[in-house]
Parts: structure tokens; C-alpha cells; sequence
């Protein structure tokens, strides 16, 4: 398993928009873990069942507690954007923030507060979208804005180095580390294992379309940024841009 804990990026400002959505998210979903029907409120879609998947899976609602079986999803336009900020557990909540700290606080930094937000609920609402039409079943979790930050980081930083710590159990024995890595490859390890979970069909209740659209989005609006020239790198930094002319040339 592995779990990113420092970008090596110099911020030329304090990510406090980040910092606010880590809180605002935190709170929300603290509220919403302790009880269960603020979460089916605030997410994607309630906590029902369609038809059709129980055809296709008949022994999904013994898999899925307190879900009541044999409805449509009734989806609701203000989940388009609360689902983004509410979490299913502790620990979904716990591994989506560490990625937002440690992914959204250089580019909050780069590319300014609103800008940041705006940029980050628009993630939400399109990764959200394209998730619950092509997979109609509620969803909740940042996910989706999360790989919306890690596509625009890794336009505007993709040799920065991550510190990611690692850890896995072999024999009974717990084996742990450390190790640096370009931005690039480690963003690209994530995505590309999405894409093959995807495609073997493991995807269980892991929003991969809400991951994919996101990243896709975030991508395209930092190539975006860079070829209009409304975001600059630094002399210290290369965009991938750069980085690709630098090879080709």
C-alpha cells in the first residue's frame, strides 16, 4: 500500500482555500458517519437499490446493509455537489484528505483561492455526474475532485518528487518504508491501476468513472492554463509542456 505524505513543491502562497475544504470536508463527513441518514441526504442519489442491478446481481442487497431494495435511484441536483463532502467511513474520509493535503496544496498555491475552488467543485459535480449515469448507484466521496487536483498537478509539476511511505504484510512479518518519486510516474501508477480494475471488472463500490473524469478534467484544465499562459512556471519548475519540448528538442 501506498500512502504520499510531502510534495516537494515551493508554494508561493499559504493554500488556505485548500486548508478551508479539508475542514469544511472533515466536518461534514464526522457529522455524516455519526448519522447515517445526513449521508443518504447529502449523497449522489439515496440509498436504494435499481432494479435492474438486483436483476444482474441478485445477492447485492445481503452485500449492502440498510439499503432498501426494488427502488430507482432518486437522484437530486444539490447531491451533485454535497456528495463531494461527505464519506462512507473513517478511513475513506482519512485516505482522501491526506491526498488532498498533500496533492491540493501546491496547486492552491500555483493557481490562486478561487480560482482553486472553483476549479475544485466543478471536479466535483462533473466527476459525480459522470459516475452515478454510468454506474446509477449512490455515490459519495471526494474522490472525483481529488483526481481532478492530481491531473492538474501533474501538468504543472511533473518531476517534483512525492514522499510516499509504503507498507505490506509478507509471512505474517510487516514490511514498511519510504521512497521519492516524480510526481508523473506515481500519478500514473494510480490512474493506470484504476484503468485495470476497470477493466477486469473489480471496480465493487470504488467510483473508477468519478476517478477517470475527474483526472481527465483537471488534466485537460491545466494544459489549458499553460498554453494560454494564465498560469507560468517558475525558473526553478518545468510543466509538462516544457518537459515534452525539452525532450523533443
Amino acid at each position: 500500500m501506498l500512502i504520499p505524505y510531502q510534495a516537494a513543491v515551493p508554494m508561493q502562497r499559504y493554500p488556505w482555500a485548500n486548508f478551508a475544504l479539508i475542514a469544511v470536508t472533515t466536518i461534514v463527513s464526522l457529522f455524516a458517519i455519526w448519522q447515517p441518514d445526513l449521508l443518504e441526504d447529502l449523497a449522489l442519489g439515496n440509498r436504494q437499490i435499481p432494479q435492474f442491478v438486483r436483476d444482474s446481481y441478485p445477492d447485492i442487497a445481503s452485500l449492502v446493509p440498510n439499503w432498501r431494495a426494488g427502488l430507482d435511484v432518486e437522484f437530486r441536483a444539490a447531491g451533485y455537489i454535497t456528495h463531494g463532502f461527505v464519506h462512507a467511513g473513517y478511513m475513506h474520509l482519512i485516505g482522501n484528505m491526506v491526498f488532498l493535503f498533500v496533492f491540493g496544496n501546491a496547486v492552491n498555491a500555483k493557481i490562486g483561492h478561487l480560482q482553486y475552488i472553483a476549479l475544485y467543485l466543478a471536479a466535483v459535480v462533473l466527476a459525480g455526474a459522470v459516475q452515478v449515469h454510468l454506474v446509477p448507484m449512490p455515490t459519495v466521496g471526494a474522490s472525483g475532485a481529488i483526481y481532478g487536483v492530481l491531473g492538474l498537478f501533474i501538468i504543472l509539476y511533473p518531476r517534483n518528487d512525492i514522499s510516499c511511505a509504503w507498507f505490506s504484510f509478507y509471512r505474517l512479518h510487516e514490511h514498511v518504508g519510504t521512497f521519492d518519486i516524480a510526481s508523473f510516474w506515481i500519478v500514473l501508477y494510480w490512474v493506470s491501476f484504476d484503468v485495470l480494475m476497470l477493466k477486469l471488472g473489480l471496480a465493487g463500490n470504488v467510483g473508477i468513472y468519478a476517478h477517470l473524469s475527474g483526472f481527465a478534467m483537471g488534466a485537460g484544465i491545466g494544459l489549458l492554463l499553460i498554453l494560454t499562459g494564465l498560469v507560468k512556471s517558475d525558473r526553478c519548475e518545468q510543466n509538462l509542456i516544457e518537459v515534452l519540448q525539452g525532450s523533443a528538442g
